[in-house]
C-alpha cells in the first residue's frame, strides 16, 4: 500500500509537466506508469496514462478497458493526441468495482517522444503493444487477478487481442465493440494511410487466439467496423474454445456508451462461434424491437 501510495505522490508531481487533458473519471484515481528501465526491459520511452478504480482489490476478475485510435491535435501534431471517443466516458459509469483503464502510448500526454508515428501511423508496433504489456503486467503482479478481462473499442480491439495473446500466468478474456481486428484488411479500405510497416495484426495471431474466450459486439449502423468485417475475422480463427458475435441494431461507431455497460454485465449467455445474435436491448428502451442484421 505505501508503495502504491509513492507511485501515486510521484505521479502527482509529474502531472504538470506530462498531463494535457486528463479526463478525471469519478471513483477512480490516475497514475501515471513511467518507463523503470532498470528494472524492465523498457521498449518505449513513453509513459502511460492509467486509472484505477478506488475499489480495486487481489484476486478478483480484472477489467481492463482500452482507449480507441486517436485524432491529430489541431494546435501541436507533433506532441499531443486526443482521443475522439475516451473509454473514460464508459468506464466511470461501470459498476463493476474492480476496473482499470489502460491508456496508449502518447494518450492524454505530452512527451517528447510523442510523434505521429507512435500513436497514428505506428500504432500497432510491436514496440507499442510491448510497452503495454509491460504496464498490464505490473498490475497483474500487484492485485493477482483471477481473470484478466480486456475491453477495447474501435482499435483498442485489435491492442486488446495482442495483450490478450502475450498474457501467460492469468486467465484472459477479450470485449469488443466497434472493434478494428484485422488491421491490414482496416488499413486497405482506407489506402493503407493508417498502416507502419512492421505493425502487428491481431488476424495473423488467430492460432493464439483460439482459446481465448472473446464477445464481439458490432453496431447494426457502425460503417467503420462493419459486421462483415467481425464476421471475416472470426472465420480466420479455427476451432474457438468460446467466441461469439454479437448484434447490437441502433449501435454506430461512436454511441457505445448507451449500450455497452448494460450488455458486459450481463449474465453469460450460450456461445455461437457461426450465426452472430443480437444483443438484447439495453434498458430504458424496452420498446424498441431488436431485429438481426442482414
Amino acid at each position: 500500500m505505501k508503495i502504491l501510495l509513492y507511485i501515486s505522490a510521484l505521479c502527482a508531481l509529474a502531472l504538470s509537466a506530462c498531463t494535457t487533458t486528463k479526463p478525471e473519471p469519478k471513483n477512480y484515481r490516475y497514475i501515471e506508469e513511467k518507463p523503470m528501465p532498470e528494472f524492465e526491459k523498457m521498449t518505449l520511452d513513453i509513459p502511460l496514462a492509467t486509472w484505477a478504480k478506488e475499489g480495486l482489490d487481489y484476486n478478483h476478475k480484472l477489467r481492463v478497458y482500452i482507449d480507441g485510435d486517436a485524432l491529430p491535435s489541431k494546435n501541436n501534431t507533433d506532441t499531443m493526441a486526443i482521443v475522439p471517443y475516451p473509454i473514460t466516458q464508459i468506464a466511470e459509469k461501470d459498476p463493476y468495482p474492480f476496473s482499470l483503464v489502460l491508456g496508449r502510448p502518447c494518450y492524454y500526454t505530452m512527451a517528447k517522444s510523442c510523434k505521429n508515428v507512435v500513436w497514428e501511423q505506428g500504432r500497432f508496433m510491436p514496440e507499442i503493444i510491448g510497452q503495454m504489456q509491460i504496464v498490464l503486467n505490473r498490475w497483474e503482479k500487484r492485485y493477482h487477478p483471477s481473470e484478466i478481462e480486456l475491453i477495447g473499442y474501435d482499435g483498442g480491439a485489435a491492442v486488446a487481442l495482442l495483450l490478450a495473446t502475450r498474457i501467460k500466468n492469468t486467465p484472459v478474456s477479450v470485449i469488443t465493440f466497434g472493434g478494428i481486428l484485422d488491421t491490414d484488411r482496416q488499413a486497405a479500405l482506407k489506402d493503407g494511410i493508417d498502416l507502419y510497416p512492421g505493425s502487428l495484426n491481431p488476424a495473423k495471431e488467430t492460432d493464439k487466439l483460439a482459446s481465448i474466450p472473446q464477445i464481439h459486439y458490432v453496431g447494426g449502423q457502425d460503417t467503420v467496423a462493419p459486421q462483415r468485417l467481425t464476421e471475416d475475422f472470426i472465420s480466420k480463427i479455427k476451432s474457438p474454445k468460446s467466441i461469439q458475435l454479437r448484434l447490437v441494431p441502433q449501435a454506430t461507431h461512436t454511441n457505445w456508451h448507451k449500450f455497452i455497460i448494460n450488455l458486459i454485465n450481463q449474465p453469460t449467455t450460450k456461445v455461437n462461434t457461426s450465426n452472430p445474435q443480437p444483443a438484447e436491448q439495453p434498458q430504458p428502451q424496452p420498446s424498441v424491437q431488436v431485429e438481426p442484421a442482414t
